[in-house]
C-alpha cells in the first residue's frame, strides 16, 4: 500500500491498522521489517536507516524497548536492553577502537 507520505507498506491488516507482519519502505530509504501493532512497530523488527545503521530486536508502541542489537555506521555495536529508544539497564556498547562500555542507565 502507497501512503501520501511515500512510505509504502507490504504486510498484514487488522481493520484499518497495520497489525502483524509487515515491511515499510520510507521515502529516504529506511526500511523497517518485522511486527506492527496498530500501526506502529511492536514485537521483534529489524530497522535499516539509509546510511547503513541498523537495530535488529524488540519493539514497543513504536519505540526501541527489550532487548536488542544496533550497529552504526562508523562500527560501533550495542547488545542490551533499550527503554524509550536509549540504552537502559544491562548491555555492552562496544567501540569500533575496542573499547567495551557496560551498564545503562536512562
Amino acid at each position: 500500500m502507497f501512503f501520501n507520505s511515500g512510505n509504502i507498506y507490504d504486510g498484514s491488516w487488522q481493520g484499518d491498522s497495520r497489525s502483524g507482519q509487515g515491511r515499510e519502505l520510507f521515502t529516504n530509504k529506511d526500511l523497517y521489517e518485522g511486527t506492527f501493532k496498530k500501526d506502529k512497530f511492536h514485537g521483534k523488527g529489524v530497522f535499516k536507516w539509509n546510511d547503513g545503521e541498523i537495530y535488529d530486536g524488540d519493539w514497543v508502541h513504536g519505540k526501541r524497548e527489550g532487548f536488542g542489537v544496533w550497529k552504526n555506521t562508523s562500527g560501533d555495536v550495542y547488545r542490551g536492553m533499550w527503554k524509550a529508544d536509549k540504552f537502559n539497564g544491562k548491555g555492552q556498547l562496544t567501540l569500533s577502537d575496542g573499547i567495551i562500555i557496560t551498564t545503562f542507565l536512562n
